[in-house]
């Protein structure tokens, strides 16, 4: 590559792997993501993830446990949408947002209709 690669060009990388079960390239991706951002938890999930994709599910646990070693944990990400003018936030499988049926239903056609 004429660049350097961005940590987001490895997670991507990594990712991929994950999708096309190549456990080799997914290694090297998550060397590199490492050596750039010790720090930083998405890495580990993403090689957790790489591992039981791959029906690894001990060394997936074995980098969970890691992550709690080091007191590192996942933040679950916000969803939003923007209805009436107003924009609403709520974390992933949270049941608990006020509108939260009616979104579900809404997702719902829409998978339907898709």
């Amino acid at each position: 590559m004429p660049i350097q690669p961005e940590a987001s060009v490895w997670r991507a990388l990594l990712d991929a792997c994950r999708i096309h079960s190549n456990k080799k390239i997914g290694k090297r991706a998550a060397k590199h993501l490492l050596a750039m951002k010790p720090q930083d938890p998405s890495t580990y999930i993403l090689v957790s993830n790489l591992y039981s994709a791959s029906g690894r599910w001990h060394c997936s646990d074995m980098i969970r446990e890691e992550m709690r070693a080091k007191g590192f944990q996942k933040r679950p990400d916000r969803s939003w949408i923007i209805h009436e003018n107003k924009v609403h936030t709520f974390y992933a499988r949270d049941k608990s947002y006020p509108y939260a049926k009616d979104i579900y239903s809404g997702l719902e056609l829409n998978f339907r209709n898709a």
